[in-house]
This record gives structure tokens, C-alpha cells and sequence, in this order.
């Protein structure tokens, strides 16, 4: 995705790298305001300024999980510290990532037009969706998956996926089908990631749909951001796997130097993303306020504000403890809720969900 912005940044490696290093003399002279107006029609969401998330928790397990703890090292090296002196400078000047990122098709936007109207010609909707194979891709394995395809009976063409789907569940397939073109692809040392952090993104979705649910707010824009959240770490590694690729493909990322820069931008270039994509006020709102919790009462007064962001920030939470229960990684029986994550459910609420998102097959 992002070789020819890499191949631009990057200049070609010498057979040995000295083991000086320059990172702050790299980045000093880097603008440091982050808060970059895309073009005259961005929502201003100047109320919710980028903080960085302290708060840490179980996100060393999770990460754990994503990478195989045996390659997760804080160990450092030459390559691995001038490839991500270079990231940071990436990260601290966003605009040109995001010219390398794809744009919201027309298709797209026609087909959520579409669905939202009360009443719609599904001829012309069916046509929308096979016109981009991606998407119709994505919205037929959706009708094929454990969760909507009780019967096991084998869906292959979009009109039997929409009678299946409905409206509702065709809407999830086809925003599954753009948001997957962003899914790592990742070399084979880290094959689990791409896989393990869209399925985080897909539980994050649901649960957030089933908390705005619960809270009675709207269920459908709750499982778009979900589903955005962690837009901003996918990028992120794949640009650090890109680099290693162009610049040196005999070493591999340091798990640990990823997870640095994931946590501490990516949030805020999920943020820049959905600007460049021109997503409403209320969707930049909920992602914007993600950085700005780090305790429940925080949770507890920016949910009143930004219902959808404090449902969707819960439902992340959750996600990654449904990830941990169903690969082994924790026991809830043992977990504690109270100093360990940040949710205004109860911990059987909690329980419950986690445990039923890790049983699902998305």
C-alpha cells in the first residue's frame, strides 16, 4: 500500500550501518502540531484535542498476542532504529500517509446512500455492490460467516447475501468491505497480526453495536466506528512492514519499537483518516474522544457528552479481552476489572459479553 511513499522517504541502506544514532536530531526540527485542516469542509473538532492514553492495562498481553511474545523484545538495533526515526517523522506530518491512503469510493457512498432510504430498488443496489469486487467479496463472506448463515447453506451472489443479510447486515458488509482493503498484509514472521487485528476490529464493531443498543443510541453509526477505530494501527504496520521490505528484507520489525508508536499515534492517525474521508461531526467526535479517557469517571463524563464514543471506547476494551479469553492468553475468572480495564458495566455484564464474542465466529 504505501511502497512508493516508502521508496521516497527511505534512501537505499549502506551494506553497514553504523550504530550512531540520530534520532532526535532527526526529529527536532519536525512540526510538532498535529492538527492538520485537510480542506475547508472538516468538521472542526478543536474541543478534543490529541492527549495521549497513559493508561496501559492488559494492552502488553494483547500485544503479546498480535506479535508471539517470543519476537516481543525491547531490544534494539541500527536498521530498527533509523526505520523508525523515519515512521515518527511520518507520523508527526500525517498528510503525506494519508495522500497514499485510498479514498472513500463513489460506490460507496451510493450504496450507504442507498440503504438509508426507506424504500430502495435492490437491483440497483445489488449492481452498486458487484461493481467493486472487493466489497462484493467481503459482503458474500459475511453471508457465508457462523453468525449470520445459521443454516451452513453456501451463499455466491450478492442478491442471496442481501436476503440473508438484510439491510442492515448487507450495511456491515459492505463498510467490513472497504475498511479490509486496510487490513495488514503482513509478511509471514507476523502473519497473525493482520488476521488478529481485524478480527479485534470486527468484535470492537459488534460490541459496540450491542452497547448502543443497550444505551439506546444509534446502533448502526456505534459499530461504523467500532469497526474505524483501529484504523489508525493498521497503517501503522504496514507502513513498518512495508519500510523493512524496500530497506533491508533480511531484518525484521521490532515488535516492541511498533507497539511504541501504536500507542502513541495510533489513535490520533485513525483521527486524521476519517478527515480525510470526510465522515460526519459525530463520527470524528467519537474518535477523537478515544485518547481522552484513562479513568472510569472521565469514561463516565465524556459518554454523557459523546454517547457513541464512550460506548465504542468500552466495547475496545472488551475486544481485546475477547481476543485474550479465546486464544488462552487470560482466565476472567481470575481477572480483575476493577484496576485492569475501564468499563461502567458491571463485571457480569462485562463477562458475559466477552465470553460471547470470544465463542462467535465473526
Amino acid at each position: 500500500m504505501f511502497r512508493r511513499l516508502i521508496s521516497k522517504v527511505f534512501p537505499t541502506l549502506k551494506q553497514e550501518i553504523e550504530a550512531n544514532h540520530y534520532f532526535f536530531e532527526d526529529t527536532k526540527d519536525v512540526p510538532e502540531n498535529l492538527d492538520i485542516q485537510y480542506n475547508q469542509n472538516t468538521a472542526d473538532v478543536s474541543d478534543l484535542t490529541f492527549e495521549l492514553n497513559n493508561t496501559v492495562h492488559y494492552q502488553d498481553r494483547f500485544f503479546e498476542l498480535l506479535f508471539n511474545s517470543a519476537i516481543t523484545t525491547s531490544q534494539r538495533d541500527p536498521i530498527n532504529e533509523f526505520i523508525e526515526s523515519k515512521i515518527l517523522q511520518l507520523l508527526r506530518q500525517p498528510q503525506y500517509i494519508l495522500k497514499a491512503l485510498p479514498l472513500v469510493p463513489s460506490s460507496l457512498t451510493q450504496v450507504m446512500n442507498t440503504l438509508n432510504q426507506p424504500e430502495f430498488d435492490v437491483e440497483i443496489l445489488v449492481n452498486l455492490i458487484s461493481d467493486d469486487p472487493v466489497i462484493a467479496a467481503k459482503v458474500i463472506e459475511l453471508a457465508n460467516s457462523a453468525f449470520y448463515n445459521r443454516a451452513n447453506k453456501p451463499i455466491s451472489d450478492i442478491k442471496a447475501a442481501f436476503m440473508l443479510l438484510g439491510q442492515k447486515g448487507l450495511s456491515e458488509g459492505v463498510i467490513n468491505g472497504f475498511v479490509a482493503q486496510m487490513v495488514p498484509k503482513a509478511q509471514i514472521y507476523f502473519k497473525n497480526y493482520g488476521k488478529h487485528l481485524w478480527s479485534h476490529s470486527q468484535t470492537t464493531g459488534r460490541l459496540s453495536q450491542q452497547l448502543a443498543i443497550k444505551y439506546k443510541i444509534n446502533a448502526e453509526q456505534a459499530y461504523l466506528v467500532g469497526l474505524l477505530v483501529n484504523l489508525g494501527s493498521m497503517v501503522i504496520f504496514q507502513l513498518m512492514i512495508d519500510a523493512f521490505s524496500s530497506v533491508c528484507p533480511d531484518t525484521q520489525p521490532n515488535a516492541q519499537n511498533i507497539k511504541r508508536l501504536v500507542t502513541d499515534y495510533g489513535q490520533r492517525l485513525t483521527l486524521d483518516i476519517a478527515k480525510l474521508w470526510n465522515f460526519p461531526r459525530e463520527i470524528l467526535e467519537s474518535l477523537a474522544v478515544q485518547s481522552k479517557i484513562s479513568t472510569e469517571h472521565e469514561l463516565l463524563k465524556y459518554s454523557e457528552r459523546y454517547p457513541i464514543g464512550g460506548c465504542v471506547y468500552q466495547a475496545n476494551q472488551l475486544a481485546m479481552l475477547s481476543l485474550l479469553v479465546k486464544h488462552n492468553k487470560i482466565e476472567l475468572e481470575d481477572f480483575d476489572f476493577n484496576n485492569a480495564t475501564i468499563t461502567l458495566l458491571t463485571k457480569g455484564e462485562a463477562s458475559l459479553l466477552i465470553n460471547h464474542s470470544a465463542n462467535t465466529v465473526i
